[in-house]
């Protein structure tokens, strides 16, 4: 396997930026991680938000411990809050998408006698 698939892959399986760093592009690397990690922050923290919120109405009797209601109650609370949940889905997805086409394409630039990791001084 070439480097420019390795480092599409790396970048597409494990997270993007990876394989700018396997291609010594730590900068670059470093700065999509960075960029992705923002989105994928504020995914999760509205994911926990709302699982706090309906765990805390299920301690307090609050909302039945029915499959059905809990379902219906996620899912509305998610349509609710789905302004934030469909940017930071797109803007991930344009991250990681970027990063598997930037690593292939700047592994297929390098010749293939540079050092593939070598640590910025």
């Amino acid at each position: 396997m070439d480097r420019a698939s390795r480092a599409a892959l790396l970048s597409a399986l494990v997270f993007p930026g990876v394989g700018h760093c396997y291609l010594g592009r730590w900068w670059r690397g470093l700065s999509l991680a960075l960029a992705s990690l923002v989105p994928l922050y504020l995914l999760v923290s509205t994911v926990f938000a709302i699982t706090r919120e309906l765990v805390a109405e299920l301690e307090s009797g609050a909302l039945p411990p029915d499959l059905l209601i809990l379902t219906q109650e996620t899912m509305s609370r998610v349509h609710a809050g789905s302004n934030t949940l469909q940017m930071a889905s797109l803007a991930f997805a344009v991250f990681w998408v970027a990063g598997i086409v930037d690593a292939h394409r700047l592994g297929s630039q390098n010749p293939p006698g540079d050092p593939p990791c070598s640590i910025p001084r």
